[in-house]
């Protein structure tokens, strides 16, 4: 009896022997299980923090090739960009590379639990189609006083509208005043003043860079613009001698009383006088030619249109005291221009434009207004007082100066510049249809 109990309780000890190994095991198995389950959520987690961080930098470079106009960021800008996002956890942009414009690769990686990371990749490419191309005035010229030169008014004036110069700006009266919302700023940098009465305006700003008038350039672009009213279909005819164009010529020195709904030509070193009232006249001449304006240009009609006068000449007078000017006017001249009497408009619409490669002097007249546009290669000056003055003025080479103690009583912006001829560019380029195509993604 005694052996039969020896032998059961050894049967019992190695049974529950068998009992814990077999629970030992099943408690490593279980741990190994439970580390797989936790690396493989940590990877998991990683690939989809790396495919929704790529979804994103993807979502970014369509949003900056549309903003771009069809370009894609550079390198340096597209991880800013993508850092700048804080709704994008878990991933970071470690590498972008443009092969064009309009191609590249960017790589992600996601970050998990426990270390663990995932790269997803995507090569793409930018696709649009320029839905709208808007071209408008030049800048420079709904600025106000603007010149690579200085600006300097002695007496007293108040600005509405902004003045730039690529030297000095002086105001030293001590009424004169920069409107509110308006700016004045000087590219002479610290040797420069930049005064507006008690306004001290910036200085060390980028220069204005205005380029002079074109006299050929602008010859050939109211000979072009003409030309297509007679004939819409032959937009690039090119006649020298201005056959198809002309109701008139003129040679020697001629005048013409009430010219009215005429294009005139002018024969090398002619010389025309108007006087009168003109209406809807184009004089076109050479460098060679002189036109002498002594006439009433008209006005606005009631729906607010209006040709007075257009002349390219090499020289334009415009000095009689009894011009006024009023409507749509256009004078192009390769000569300095002189006038005395106020450019006129019914309206606050700076429809006439005056351009010469040569400086502009206004002899000044108190109260008389000027509505302009004024485009010069060299100096605009007012000898004296001027009175309001609504337009803007962009001098190449020279300044924009009143000599003596004049100032200008209100000088302001126009409310729009109506002129053809004012220059142009293109300043938007519509992408509102862009977007990305996925080329590869892995």
């Amino acid at each position: 009896m005694r052996s039969r109990r020896g032998i059961a309780l050894v049967a019992s000890l190695a049974v529950l022997a068998v009992v814990a190994m077999v629970g030992v095991g099943s408690y490593f198995l279980a741990n190994v299980n439970l580390r797989i389950a936790s690396n493989t959520r940590s990877h998991v987690i990683a690939r989809y923090n790396a495919e929704s961080g790529l979804d994103h930098a993807l979502i970014i470079a369509a949003r900056e090739f549309r903003n771009s106009n069809g370009v894609l960021p550079a390198e340096d800008q597209f991880s800013t960009f993508f850092s700048g996002v804080p709704q994008v956890l878990g991933a970071q942009v470690v590498g972008y590379e443009r092969y064009s414009d309009t191609e590249a690769t960017v790589q992600v990686r996601g970050f998990g639990p426990n270390g663990a990371e995932y790269i997803a990749e995507a090569r793409f490419k930018g696709v649009a189609t320029p839905s709208e191309v808007v071209t408008s005035n030049n800048p420079l010229f709904g600025v106000g006083f603007v010149t690579n030169g200085t600006v300097s008014f002695p007496g007293n004036s108040t600005l509405d509208l902004n003045v730039w110069a690529g030297d000095s700006i002086d105001f030293p009266g001590g009424k004169s005043q920069l409107g509110s919302g308006f700016w004045a700023r000087s590219a002479g940098g610290d040797g420069a003043t930049c005064q507006i009465g008690k306004t001290r305006c910036q200085t060390d700003y980028d220069p204005p860079n205005v380029t002079a008038p074109d006299f050929t350039a602008l010859r050939a672009e109211i000979i072009t613009r003409y030309r297509a009213l007679l004939d819409p279909d032959d937009l690039v005819a090119d006649m020298p001698d201005l056959s198809d164009l002309c109701t008139m010529r003129i040679s020697g020195s001629k005048s013409r009383a009430n010219l009215t709904s005429a294009i005139v030509c002018l024969e090398p070193g002619a010389q025309l006088t108007l006087i009168g009232k003109v209406s809807n006249v184009v004089v076109i001449g050479d460098v060679s030619t002189t036109v002498l304006l002594k006439a009433d240009t008209a006005p606005l009609d009631a729906e607010g249109k209006g040709l007075g006068v257009t002349i390219v000449s090499g020289k334009v007078d415009l000095s009689d005291k009894n011009t006024t000017m009023q409507g749509e006017n256009t004078i192009v001249a390769k000569a300095d221009i002189e006038f005395n009497k106020g450019v006129l408009s019914v309206d606050d619409s700076a429809r006439t434009l005056i351009a010469t490669e040569g400086n502009v002097l206004l002899n000044g007249n108190g109260g008389r207004d000027i509505y302009a546009s004024f485009w010069t290669g060299g100096t605009y000056r007012i000898n004296g007082t001027q009175g309001d003055f609504v337009g803007t003025v962009v001098a190449a080479s020279g300044s924009i100066a009143i000599t003596g103690n004049g100032g200008v009583d209100h000088a302001r912006l126009p409310d729009s510049q109506l002129n053809p001829f004012i220059p142009t560019v293109t300043t938007v380029v519509s992408y509102g249809d862009a977007g990305i195509l996925v080329l590869s993604r892995r």
